[in-house]
Order: structure tokens, then C-alpha cells, then sequence
């Protein structure tokens, strides 16, 4: 059955990141989306545990993924409690996680040593992970041109960092790609002479320059590992924050002028978005 992923009206480009859920939504039904599956197994080994007096644990083990024979053992355990094995042809087989406590009585052998610890995620999640390694693999191999939110400029040389922030995919890209997973891309509609639809035209409004300016200067500050609300204070003869974000902006069409930016970085401390810490 082909599905269909439909796009609000007028669109012409897809955020990246939203190309991960827009395919895990139209392809899994309603009903299974919220279901938790498990997608790992990690192991800790609770036999050199210690504790306080009161109780409290003091120390712990790291987790470490299953070995071969560790997959054999419970798998064979599983055999003989009637249970499907856990691994099948080297892949996880698929169990909720609600099923996982019949598994756990199945294990109480093994786990005297070891605690089992499951690893899961809704159905969406899982579904959209997927196709994000596959879009984000897509871009890293030049099959899908991402264009820079700002800038509205192809990325050069895309990382596996920057292939899915702050960029979109233009509308016939992205019906190309996710024709690879049989999927029909629908853009909606306005019905003309229509009060309601006619309305929607009206309201159509372009981001303003101001807002575009202030998302340029927290995106900097984020991509260059700064929190905004905890920005440092320049120290004695060392250029501070925001003389490093200005001189990257002042490149920027959106800062035609240092008093423009300043302008844009000052109502951002009014709004409290930058704080010095």
C-alpha cells in the first residue's frame, strides 16, 4: 500500500529536520506509533556492587553491550521457556515492551550475575530514526542538496553536524527521495473565491527581518557551544562574545552595519535571550 505525505499549503521546501517524522507519520498507522518496542539490550554486572548501610548503592559497573555467547545463552533460555529467541539472524527480533517481562522470568538465571537493561522507544521514534540515517547519508553523499535557512544557499561540504541543522530541501528533492520508500508527496491546496481559503492568503506573511536577525545571532551562539543565557564575560583585553559573533554576522546580508547588530543583539537582552552568566 502506497502512503501519502501531505504538505501545508504553497510550500515549496521542507525543513530537513522535520523529513524524519513527515515519513514515520505517514507510514505508521495511528494506533502502533505509541507503542514502546525495544531497540537494545545493554548488561551490567551487579555481582561486585557495593552498598552503604543504608542501602544506597556506592559504586556500579558500566554497561557494556551483549557478547556472542551472551545471545546464545538467552536465546537457549528462551527455548526452553517456550519463547521466540531474542536474536535472529543477528538482528533484535521485534518485542514491546511489555512483552519484555516474560523474557525477564526467563533470564532469572543469567541475571543473578548480570542485570539486563533494556533500551526502547516508541514506534514513531524508531521509524524516524531510521529514516534520518538515511536522509542524513543521502546529503553526506551529494544525492540531496541542502540549502542554509539564513542564507537560502546551498551547503557546502554538509557534516554529519550540519547536514540536518538549520537547512531545507526544496520541494522536488524531497518528493524524489522519498519516492525511494514509496511514498507520494501531496501539497495542499487553496480553494479560490473561498472566504476561509482567501483568508489564509492574507495571513501568508514573510518572517521579519528583526526576527531573522535574532535567529542568526542565537544560532551562532549555539553552533559555536554557547548558551545564551550563560554567556561569559569578555576577560581583561580578549575580544568578548558578541565582538566574535558580529565580526561572523557583519558577512551576513541580514547586518549590513555594526549598529544594526548591535541594534539586534541589545533587543535580545531586553527579551532576556542573552545573559551574561
Amino acid at each position: 500500500m502506497k502512503h501519502t505525505i501531505t504538505l501545508p499549503v504553497n510550500s515549496t521546501s521542507v525543513m530537513t529536520e522535520e523529513i524524519p517524522w513527515l515519513i514515520a507519520d505517514a507510514i505508521i498507522p495511528a494506533e502502533q506509533a505509541s507503542v514502546v518496542k525495544i531497540t537494545a539490550i545493554l548488561k551490567r554486572d551487579i555481582s561486585s556492587e557495593t552498598y552503604n548501610d543504608a542501602g544506597l548503592e556506592c559504586a556500579s559497573t558500566p554497561q557494556e553491550p551483549l557478547t556472542d555467547s551472551d545471545w546464545e545463552y538467552l536465546n537457549h533460555l528462551c527455548g526452553l521457556s517456550g519463547l521466540l529467541p531474542l536474536m535472529k539472524g543477528g538482528e533484535l527480533i521485534d518485542i514491546t515492551l511489555s512483552d519484555w517481562e516474560q523474557h525477564e522470568k526467563a533470564f532469572e538465571e543469567y541475571t543473578l550475575k548480570w542485570k539486563l537493561l533494556p533500551c526502547s522507544n516508541t514506534v514513531l521514534k524508531i521509524v524516524a530514526d531510521k529514516h534520518r540515517n538515511a536522509l542524513k547519508n543521502a546529503i553526506l553523499n551529494n544525492e540531496v542538496v541542502v540549502y542554509d535557512n539564513l542564507t537560502y544557499l546551498p551547503v557546502q561540504k554538509p557534516t554529519v553536524l550540519t547536514a540536518l541543522k538549520n537547512t531545507y530541501i526544496r520541494l522536488n528533492e524531497f518528493i524524489e527521495f522519498v519516492a525511494k520508500f514509496d511514498l507520494d508527496v501531496v501539497v495542499d491546496k487553496i480553494v479560490e473565491n473561498n472566504t476561509l481559503a482567501n483568508n489564509a492568503k492574507s495571513n501568508l506573511k514573510k518572517i521579519p527581518v528583526q526576527s531573522q536577525q535574532e535567529t542568526a545571532i542565537i544560532n551562532w551562539l549555539l553552533d559555536s557551544g554557547y548558551t545564551p543565557t550563560e554567556l561569559p564575560v569578555a576577560k581583561n583585553g580578549m575580544s568578548g562574545v558578541k565582538k566574535m559573533c558580529r565580526d561572523v554576522l557583519l558577512t551576513h546580508s541580514l547586518f549590513s552595519s555594526k549598529s544594526i547588530f548591535d541594534t539586534a543583539w541589545q533587543r535580545l537582552r531586553d527579551d532576556s535571550k542573552i545573559i551574561d552568566a
